[in-house]
């Protein structure tokens, strides 16, 4: 999902942050990815200086915030106190399967955060989330049956 950064100086140049679904954010500009050194990303503005670009995670959310000095500039509104619940609701097997429901849980929420993030109508993302969250409850069922039996032959 490409979200447009609108800043002073870089009009007409295409300047995009990048979310894929399973992959980080990248900032592209000019139709070209802009490689990343050490966390910091330097352009050229439509005047040839050199603008320093950093990407600032916002707290469970998966699309950063973009810093260009000392402006932060937020791309997509927050999520919805709702969308983060039920984006969560595989967290609870914390609770009932320790260390491996915490795991699948927090993939599965995870996933879940990515999800409400993408373009699809709101209809979509509501039922593959549930979805993605069956499937880490099932997930959580079958592993720990066989560990079960695993355990239960020695």
């Amino acid at each position: 999902m490409d979200f447009v950064v609108r800043y002073p100086g870089f009009e007409g140049r295409g300047l995009v942050l990048r979310e894929g679904l399973l992959s980080g954010a990248s900032l592209w500009v000019d139709g070209a990815r802009v490689k990343r050194e050490k966390g910091i990303y330097v352009l050229r503005d439509n005047q040839g200086r050199s603008v320093e670009v950093k990407l600032k995670p916002t707290l469970l959310d998966p699309i950063p915030n973009v810093q260009i000095g000392d402006e932060k500039i937020r791309l997509a509104e927050p999520l919805r106190a709702y969308e983060y619940i039920w984006a969560a609701l595989p967290l609870g097997l914390i609770f009932v399967g320790g260390a491996i429901g915490g795991g699948l849980g927090g993939a599965a929420a995870y996933f879940n955060l990515r999800l409400f993030r993408t373009e699809y109508p709101y209809a979509v993302k509501y039922a593959i989330t549930a979805a993605v969250t069956v499937a880490a409850f099932v997930t959580f069922l079958i592993l720990a049956a066989l560990i079960a039996i695993v355990i239960g032959r020695k």
